[in-house]
């Protein structure tokens, strides 16, 4: 999201329409259950008339109605029972709900502010500067085209357009969510009748008289501050991790089990939470005994006490056992005890091989795996006490139930948009924990590439099935109408097969070229892309337009359809056209002595593995010209600069290509999506390859 210079200079509160407070995470919520009378400053946020219980117009202190904005001391009468609506109350330690009670006069919803006075529920937006929020389902106007977003902040294909009208039912951050700025974060509506829904707020307009304040907590990790600055750390033992030493800065920590332990010095059982430290910190901030800091890396299990948390709502768990059973896990494990996590350590192969583990964000399934790491370390000690196998217990079940993954539902696994193509990029980052991974060979095959200590670059090629599966719409298609989006058409048509293994080509090595001059077509209307696609809608018609024999048709053949019994491949670039299958043929160019010599000159300065930023500078023996090539790998006709005879330019990630049957040098993105198209120069017209990059006669 681009940061609006506008946006910054309010609030994310005023953003969306509500008032200059608005909780995202609540710590320790709780409800203010006596009804009280307390005079609060109320925030008017139109103008408003004061009504008596009847319904009629008054004056409240001499005034006939409050303008938008202003403010006023008045006893506005709150509940001791839940309503729905609702605002805050903010102390050092704890955040507390303070419902408002509402009177019904003549049909309409009213705040009792005092002295038999009432006003409308719509007009006052702020109690004691903070915004009066409803627990309602509430109405959204889209101020723009807003695509919508899962609650990891993953987009989906769904866009709503401008003007659509939805219900939400909650407002707040959602994990991975964006940002407006640093600190600031954006805020989403959820939405009503769609399963995992949000759309942003920044373009939206409030429809509803009061604000949902439904946030979105349980969504997060479970998270607790501590209550002080002097606060002990423990081990699973019961006893002090850091004997002398306190907690030596209020702190924000991601709470694990909770769990009873048995504390020898106090000589009873008493609740914790396990403490999960993120990998890249593993020390403490400490005091000692005359308040002078230091730090202590944490080895172990580390463990606080729950008197000593004050946790976010709705973080807290039940316990994995009892004070009787911390009582009794002082001693050595049981046999029974050993028993049970012998049996989680037996699912391990099954859990490793389903793909809520292997789609999973890579910290989480190694979070399983030293789990279970240090569960098999633990078994085998035969000291291990029963509060150490109960915590392994836990660890392992705390840990797979957190195991995220999923697939991507795609209409056509053949044929996939560009949004299904970011979803997959998205789901494989996270489950590698890679981000140089990119699509690659027209958009047919998925890389990864990884660097080692010695700077050595490696590719893997993904496999895509393990990160989709088809959610195909149920379509019957007509007689002589076909196409190669779903492997199950592919199987039952031969012909259709032969040519869809076509569209499997390695780009740097092979082409898809005509036989002979054939004619471009193109479909009245629209075909349709992902679940829209509908191969039934095609009606090709021949244009003016031709491809020369030996010419390619272009890189980007993503499909191959019938119509009317007739194959043809379908090219989406900048233009989608249609060329008939049986006119075309691969061209395996790499294998011509010509490719060879021309390749041989890089290889010969790079070696046999594609090198990252690796450059190559290629000196002309005429004058020539750089070609300009397009984004979708195409070299084009016209001049990118001149080239003199003698004079060099510069290729990064450097490989020959065939491309309307002439041999170029070029380089660049489908290795390296740093880098812009680079251009072409014809293989015939370079006297000779150096490594590096020649500027005024000196390679640098």
């Amino acid at each position: 999201m681009k940061f609006n210079k506008k946006i910054a200079l309010i609030s994310v509160a005023t953003l969306i329409g509500v008032s200059p407070v608005m909780p995202t995470m609540m710590h320790n919520e709780n409800i203010v259950h006596a009804a009280t009378y307390k005079t609060r400053t109320l925030g008017f946020k139109h103008n408003s008339y004061v009504y008596n219980k009847r319904g009629k117009r008054i004056k409240y202190r001499g005034k006939s109605y409050f303008k938008k904005n202003a403010k006023l001391k008045a006893a506005i009468v709150t509940s001791g029972k839940k309503t729905n609506y609702f605002t805050y109350v903010y102390s050092k330690n704890s955040t507390q709900k303070l419902y408002l009670k509402v009177y019904t006069i003549k049909g309409k919803k009213y705040f009792n502010i005092g002295r038999g006075s009432y006003i409308n529920i719509n007009n006052i937006g702020l109690v004691d500067n903070v915004t009066i929020y409803t627990d309602l389902n509430v109405r959204v106007k889209l101020t723009k085209n807003i695509r919508t977003v899962d609650g990891n902040g993953n987009k989906n294909n769904e866009v709503l357009k401008k003007g659509t009208v939805v219900t939400a039912d909650g407002l707040g951050q959602i994990p991975g969510g964006e940002w407006i700025d640093s600190g600031v974060a954006q805020i989403y509506y959820r939405l009503v009748g769609k399963k995992n829904t949000y759309i942003s707020s920044e373009h939206t307009k409030l429809l509803s008289p009061v604000q949902n304040g439904n946030t979105f907590e349980n969504l997060f990790k479970p998270k607790a501050d501590l209550k002080d600055g002097k606060v002990i750390f423990y081990t699973i033992d019961g006893t002090s991790m850091f004997p002398g030493y306190t907690s030596g800065k209020h702190g924000t920590f991601e709470l694990g089990n909770a769990m009873y332990l048995w504390v020898p010095k106090d000589n009873k059982a008493e609740l914790f939470y396990n403490i999960v430290l993120p990998k890249y910190s593993q020390k403490l901030e400490l005091l000692d005994k005359d308040g002078k800091e230091t730090s202590a890396e944490v080895k172990g299990d580390l463990f606080i006490k729950a008197d000593d948390l004050s946790i976010y709502k709705d973080s807290g768990q039940k316990p994995i056992n009892t004070a009787e059973q911390a009582e009794a896990g002082k001693s050595v494990a049981t046999t029974s005890q050993k028993a049970a996590l012998t049996e989680l350590l037996n699912d391990e192969n099954s859990v490793k091989a389903g793909f809520k583990y292997i789609n999973a964000a890579k910290g989480l399934r190694d979070s399983y795996d030293q789990a279970i790491a240090q569960a098999k370390e633990l078994l085998v000690k035969n000291e291990a006490t029963g509060s150490q196998i109960t915590f392994a217990i836990g660890q392992i079940n705390r840990t797979s139930k957190a195991l995220n993954g999923r697939k991507i539902k795609v209409a056509y696994p053949n044929y996939l948009t560009k949004y299904d193509r970011n979803k997959i990029l998205q789901a494989a980052i996270k489950a590698t924990g890679n981000n140089d991974i990119q699509w690659a060979n027209h958009n047919r095959e998925l890389w990864e590439m990884t660097e080692s200590k010695d700077s050595d670059v490696s590719y893997k090629k993904l496999n895509i099935a393990d990160y989709i599966e088809a959610d195909t719409p149920k379509i019957k298609n007509k007689k002589g109408y076909s196409s190669s989006a779903t492997d199950a058409e592919i199987k039952k048509n031969s012909v259709l097969a032969k040519y869809a293994k076509m569209l499997d080509y390695n780009m740097r090595k092979s082409s898809l070229v005509a036989k002979k001059t054939m004619p471009i077509y193109q479909n009245v209307g629209k075909v349709g892309t992902g679940a829209n696609f509908n191969v039934n809608k095609l009606n090709l018609k021949k244009t003016k337009k031709s491809i020369k024999k030996g010419n390619n048709i272009g890189y980007y053949a993503t499909l191959v359809v019938e119509a009317k019994g007739q194959y043809y491949f379908m090219i989406q670039e900048k233009d989608t056209y249609f060329v008939k299958a049986n006119d075309v043929t691969l061209d395996n160019f790499s294998q011509t002595a010509e490719y060879k010599k021309y390749q041989k000159m890089i290889t010969d300065l790079m070696g046999p593995n594609q090198l990252v930023d690796f450059g190559i500078s290629v000196k002309s023996k005429r004058d020539t010209a750089v070609y300009k090539t397009n984004d979708y790998f195409e070299i084009m006709n016209s001049k990118q600069y001149a080239l003199k005879k003698g004079k060099y330019t510069y290729f990064v990630d450097p490989y020959v290509v065939k491309y309307n049957g002439e041999y170029y040098f070029t380089g660049g993105r489908e290795f390296n999506s740093d880098y812009d198209p680079e251009g072409a120069v014809l293989c015939k017209d370079v006297a000779k390859v150096v490594k590096g990059q020649i500027v005024s006669k000196i390679i640098i």
